[in-house]
C-alpha cells in the first residue's frame, strides 16, 4: 500500500503585479468581511501561520471585487459607443448599426484600500494578539481559458452583432480585459434601449471566472483510490453498471480495454465520479462528517478531481462569445463547462499497477475554490452617457461631413505584446478616389502612443468629391525585437468605416506539464523537460517547460506566443536519468490541447530494450538547455512533419 502525505505547499504565480505578494497560503479559517462606506462588501483572507505555529497572519489579501471601466492618464473612460446611420435605405447601399468597445479591470481604489486598511484594525483589534493586520493586496488567482464572457440575449445572434474579446480574465488588479461588438440596426436599437435611465438593467453583463486557493482544516480520516477494483470494473463494466440510470456510459469505463479515443463532457465526469464514491474505488473514511460536512465535501470534490485528472487528458473544446442562457444572479459553476475530457490509457495502466493509493488528510491541504465576478453594463454607463469622448452618433452620409474618421482599435492581446515582442505597428490606408490622386496615409503605434492616447487611433479621410462608395484598404507591418519586420509583404485588406479592429498577429497559449514525482523517481529520473516547438511570427520557435522530481510540484505550466492562424504544436519529453543522461523520445503533435502528461515508456526499466536505446541516442545530440525561447535553426526543424499543427485555421 503506498501511502500519501498531503503537506502545505505554495503556488508561484508568475511575476506580473509587484503589488501581489508570491508567497501566500490563505487560512480558510481567517476570514474576515467588510463593509465600506460605498456599500461594497469585502472578503479578506489571513495568511496562514508557519507550520507548527497557531498564531494569526498580520497579513490580509482580498477576494477579487470592483470591475470597472478603465481609464486614460487624462481620466477618460475607456468606453467608446458610437451609432451611425445614413440617409440611403439599405437597398440603396446605406448602412445602419453601432460600434462599442470598452476596457475594464478590477481591484479597489487607493481610497477604498485606505478605508479597507482602517477598518480592518477596527474590527480585529481585540483579536488580532498584538499584531497589526494590514491588507497587503487582492489574492493570487488562476485564470484560464474562456475565463471571460460577455451575457447578452441581443448580442447572442451572430447575424445581428460580432463580438471579439480577450476571453481571459485579468487575474490581477489593473490589468485590462478588453470587448469590442459591432451591431446591426436591430441589435444597436435594442442595447440602446436597455441602456435608458428608465431601464433597472441592460443587456450586457460581464462575468469573470477566476479560482484563489486556501488551506482547509485538517480533518481526522484519510481516502483511499483503489485501482485494483477499478481494473475488475473496467472489465466487467457491460454486468456492473446499469446504463439506464443514466450516470455513466458502459463506454467510458470500457476505454481502458479500448484503442478508440472519445471525449466526455464535464456533465459525464460528474457523473462518473458520483459512481467512483458508490462503488468505493474512491473509499472516503472521515470521522465527525456532519460537524465537518462543508469542509469534508471539498476535500472529497478535490480527491475525486485528481483521480479524474491523473489518468485522463483535458482539452479546451470553446464556447460561442456570448452565453445568453446564463444568469447573472446563477453563473454557470466553472468555466470547465468548456472543457472535455478523454481517458490517457498510459496514464490509466500506470496508476492500476499502484494497486492501492492511500492519503492521509491529517494534514491541511491547499485547495482551488472558484470566485466569480459579475458586473452590468448600466452599472458606468450613466458615468460617460454625456461624454462626447466615449458616446456619439454619426451619419456617414452627410453632406456637411466633408471629413471621414478611419477608425483602428488595438485588441488588448496586441497591446499586451508590446510588453515583450513588439516595437511598434504601422498600419498603411489607402483608398481609390473616383477621380484625382488615391488618399493614403499611414499611422504607427507604439509603446509611448499607447501610453498617451490608448489603444485607438485615427487616420482622417478628406473626401475631395469622391463619390465612390467603395471602402477604404488597409494592412499593418510589426517591427520585432531584432529589427524584424513582420510580415515582409502584408496583403492589403478592405476595411469598413465603422472602424477595425487590429488584433495581434500571435495569441498566447498556455501549456501545462504534469507528471508522477513518484514514479520519476522510481525510475531514477531526476528531471524531465516538455520541448515544445511552434510558429511564431512564422519562424518556428522552441521553448522548454522544466518538471524536477524533487521540486515537489507536479505540474508547471508556461505561456508562450503562436501565430494566430496555427492550431497547435509539436512538442517531446527528455527525461534526465542519474546514471544514463539524456534520454529524448520522438517528436508528436497536439492540436487545440495545453496539457501534456509526462507519460513514462514502459521499456525503459530495460535499459537494453530498442525504446530506451534509442531514447539514449537521441539524448546524446541535445544542447544543453537555456530554459529561454530560442528560434530554431535552419535545418534543425520539425514542424514540417506536422503540417495540420500550422496550416491556416478557416471559419
Amino acid at each position: 500500500m503506498k501511502i500519501h502525505t498531503i503537506g502545505l505547499y505554495l503556488l508561484i504565480a508568475a511575476a506580473i503585479a509587484p503589488q501581489i505578494s508570491r508567497a501566500q497560503t490563505l487560512d480558510y479559517n481567517n476570514k474576515v468581511e467588510i463593509a465600506l462606506n460605498d456599500g461594497l462588501n469585502i472578503v479578506l483572507f489571513g495568511k496562514a501561520p508557519a507550520m507548527g505555529s497557531t498564531a494569526m497572519s498580520g497579513e490580509y489579501y482580498y477576494l477579487p471585487t470592483n470591475i470597472r471601466l478603465s481609464k486614460r492618464e487624462d481620466g477618460v473612460p475607456k468606453f467608446l459607443f458610437i451609432k451611425y446611420t445614413t440617409d440611403a435605405k439599405e437597398t440603396n447601399g446605406g448602412v445602419q448599426g453601432a460600434l462599442m468597445h470598452f476596457m475594464m479591470e478590477w481591484g479597489l481604489t487607493a481610497q477604498q484600500e485606505q478605508e479597507l486598511q482602517s477598518k480592518l484594525e477596527q474590527k480585529l483589534q481585540s483579536s488580532a494578539g498584538g499584531v497589526r493586520p494590514v491588507v497587503k493586496g487582492p489574492v493570487e488567482l488562476e485564470s484560464g481559458e474562456n475565463s471571460f464572457s460577455i451575457i447578452s440575449a441581443s448580442l447572442s445572434d451572430e447575424k445581428s452583432a460580432k463580438i471579439m474579446h480577450t476571453g481571459r480574465a485579468p487575474a490581477f488588479p489593473g490589468a485590462t480585459l478588453a470587448a469590442s461588438v459591432k451591431m446591426d440596426k436591430y441589435a444597436a436599437q435594442l442595447m440602446s434601449t436597455t441602456l435608458e435611465k428608465t431601464r433597472s438593467i441592460s443587456d450586457l453583463s460581464l462575468k469573470l471566472d477566476l479560482k484563489y486557493k486556501l488551506l482547509t482544516p485538517s480533518v481526522q480520516g484519510r481516502i483511499t483510490f483503489d485501482w485494483s477494483k477499478l481494473e475488475q470494473m473496467t472489465r466487467s463494466v457491460k454486468d456492473e453498471i446499469d446504463v439506464e440510470k443514466k450516470r455513466v456510459s458502459s463506454g467510458f469505463l470500457g476505454l481502458w480495454s479500448s484503442n478508440q479515443i472519445q471525449k466526455i463532457t464535464r456533465t459525464q465526469v460528474d457523473s462518473l465520479k458520483k459512481l467512483l464514491l458508490e462503488t468505493k474505488v474512491v473509499k472516503v473514511e472521515i470521522e465527525k462528517y456532519q460537524e465537518n460536512s462543508a469542509i469534508a465535501d471539498k476535500l472529497i470534490e478535490h480527491f475525486t478531481e485528481m483521480f479524474i485528472n491523473s489518468i485522463a487528458d483535458r482539452s479546451s473544446e470553446g464556447l460561442p462569445a456570448t452565453t445568453p442562457t446564463e444568469s447573472a444572479d446563477e453563473p454557470v459553476k466553472d468555466a470547465d463547462i468548456r472543457h472535455s475530457w478523454s481517458i490517457n490509457k498510459s496514464k490509466l495502466e500506470s496508476k492500476i499497477s499502484k494497486k492501492i493509493e492511500t492519503f492521509d488528510l491529517a494534514l491541511r491541504t491547499t485547495i482551488s475554490y472558484p470566485v466569480t465576478i459579475v458586473g452590468n453594463l448600466s452599472d458606468w454607463y450613466n458615468g460617460v452617457r454625456h461624454n462626447q469622448a466615449c458616446v456619439a452618433s454619426v451619419n456617414l452620409a452627410d453632406p456637411f461631413f466633408q471629413h471621414r474618421d478611419i477608425r483602428f482599435i488595438l485588441d488588448l492581446e496586441a497591446e499586451q505584446i508590446f510588453q515583450q515582442e513588439v516595437n511598434y505597428v504601422t498600419v498603411y490606408v489607402r483608398k481609390t478616389r473616383s477621380s484625382g490622386d488615391p488618399f493614403t496615409e499611414d499611422i504607427t503605434i507604439d509603446r509611448d502612443y499607447l501610453k498617451k492616447t490608448g489603444t485607438q487611433a485615427s487616420v482622417t479621410y478628406a473626401r475631395n468629391g469622391d463619390n465612390s462608395n467603395d471602402t477604404y484598404e488597409y494592412r499593418m507591418q510589426w517591427s520585432l525585437k531584432g529589427n524584424i519586420r513582420y510580415p515582409e509583404n502584408p496583403p492589403w485588406l478592405r476595411g469598413e468605416w465603422q472602424g477595425v479592429t487590429l488584433g495581434a498577429p500571435v495569441t498566447p497559449r498556455t501549456i501545462e506539464f504534469e507528471g508522477d514525482l513518484e514514479q520519476l523517481k522510481l525510475m531514477q529520473i531526476s528531471r524531465a523537460v516538455l520541448q515544445v516547438r511552434y510558429k511564431k511570427f512564422g519562424m518556428e520557435t522552441e521553448s522548454e517547460i522544466p518538471l524536477s522530481a524533487a521540486g515537489g510540484q507536479p505540474i508547471v505550466q508556461k505561456m508562450i506566443l503562436v501565430d494566430r492562424d496555427t492550431q497547435g504544436y509539436a512538442y517531446r519529453m527528455v527525461f534526465t536519468h542519474k546514471t544514463e543522461g539524456k534520454l529524448a523520445l520522438d517528436w508528436s503533435a497536439k492540436i487545440n490541447d495545453g496539457y501534456v502528461y509526462a507519460s513514462i515508456p514502459e521499456q525503459f526499466n530495460d535499459k537494453t530494450s530498442a525504446i530506451f536505446q534509442k531514447a539514449a541516442e537521441a539524448g546524446k545530440i541535445i544542447a544543453a538547455g537555456t530554459g529561454s525561447e530560442k528560434v530554431v535553426q535552419k535545418g534543425t526543424e520539425v514542424l514540417e512533419k506536422f503540417k495540420d499543427i500550422y496550416k491556416v485555421i478557416t471559419k
